[in-house]
């Protein structure tokens, strides 16, 4: 749905998610997330007394007129930082209404959205056997329509490669940063091994797992004529009682066995099906960790 893709009402979500995004980090700087290392610009934190050791340069010489007491004034660095959003764009991906890669290419631009807006460094990526061409790393929100663009020509073809993707995109960047992957993870190849390897590099990341309802739960039963959208392969299966409670177990299973890989390794982990309106997507995502911490 190139047209409609990024339509009036969901770039009106996504300025209404920059308020949402502001307020979640009163008290830590607007729009920036705040640590100890290089690089960036220093900015005024707060004021505090002054105890023996401060240095006398950060002591405010006007409060001390007016109060006749000694505070300093105590500074952050605001660090720029770097945000890559990897969108599966395999042909698993596009199934639905809205499909499983439609909802996660408007996730992914909200993401790229809250990163301009905190003035950090982003750059977007889709993947199927590769990454496909990701775009330059920019900061600036003027540069949204460009990522927006890059969108809406992805098209959604091809197998997973989950692990090559992301050696691909460690050896393009080898910069710690934050890694969002966006994908319905069904993919065959070693894709935990090249996470694994990414969070001992110190990455952050985190994985959205998007499934359409339909893989949750079901709406058909019967003999029915399945096709893997990847391979092309078909299969005839008898999908009802005990086979449907035997699906919904597996399924179950493997968003746990995810959920617990995740855990282990210090990744971030969040799913939801295609169904989730885009507010509630956003404040979960929000509330459990994602690019606001």
């Amino acid at each position: 749905m190139p047209g409609n893709l990024f339509d009036d009402e969901f770039l009106r979500k996504l300025r209404h998610l920059e308020v949402i995004f502001r307020r979640s980090l009163i008290g830590r700087g607007e729009g920036t997330r705040i640590g100890d290392q290089r690089g960036g610009r220093i900015e005024f934190r707060d004021f505090r007394e002054y105890a023996p050791g401060d240095d006398f340069r950060n002591i405010d010489w006007s409060v001390l007129g007016r109060t006749d007491r000694l505070f300093v004034k105590e500074f952050a660095r605001e660090e720029q930082l770097q945000l890559c959003v990897l969108v599966d764009a395999s042909a698993s991906m596009d199934y639905g209404a809205p499909s499983k890669f439609d909802y996660a290419r408007r996730f992914a631009l909200a993401m790229a959205y809250l990163g301009l807006i905190a003035r950090n460094e982003v750059r977007v990526s889709g993947f199927a056997e590769h990454m496909a061409g990701p775009t330059r790393w920019v900061a600036d929100p003027r540069h949204l329509p460009q990522v927006m663009e890059y969108l809406e020509r992805l098209e959604a073809s091809g197998p997973t490669a989950i692990e090559q993707t992301l050696r691909d995109f460690y050896e393009a960047n080898p910069r710690r940063c934050l890694v969002i992957v966006v994908s319905d993870l069904l993919d065959t190849t070693q894709s935990r091994r090249a996470l694994r390897l990414l969070a001992s590099r110190g990455f952050d990341i985190c994985i959205f797992h998007v499934l359409h309802p339909d893989e949750v739960h079901p709406p058909f039963g019967g003999r029915l004529r399945l096709r893997d959208a990847e391979s092309g392969s078909r299969r005839e299966v008898w999908f009802q009682g005990e086979e449907l409670e035997i699906y919904l177990k597996i399924v179950g299973e493997f968003r746990e066995e995810w959920r617990a890989f995740c855990g282990a390794h210090g990744i971030r982990f969040f799913s939801a099906a295609t169904d989730t309106p885009f507010e509630e997507l956003m404040l979960k995502y929000l509330r459990v960790g994602g690019l606001v911490r």
